[in-house]
């Protein structure tokens, strides 16, 4: 599980998905936040390999709902 910004201190999170690519782990999951969540960062995310890019202000909360799918149901 990874938690990426696209608004890095020295470069972006694209720089970081891509130089993920030939070292990411198959069922990892990379989720991008960001500020600027337009169709084209999303877009560009995706094809970097992202599974899913949230807009911070309006879309945080859909974290948890990838978290809780990833867990699977409580054990007991």
């Amino acid at each position: 599980m990874l938690v990426l910004d696209l608004e890095l201190k020295r470069g972006t999170g694209f720089g970081v998905l891509r130089s993920l690519v030939p070292h990411r782990p198959q069922r990892s999951t990379v989720i991008v936040l960001t500020n600027y969540a337009f169709p084209q960062y999303r877009a560009k995310s995706l094809a970097l390999g992202a599974n899913f890019l949230f807009d911070k202000a309006h879309e945080y909360h859909r974290i948890l709902e990838v978290l809780d799918g990833i867990a699977g149901p409580p054990l007991g």
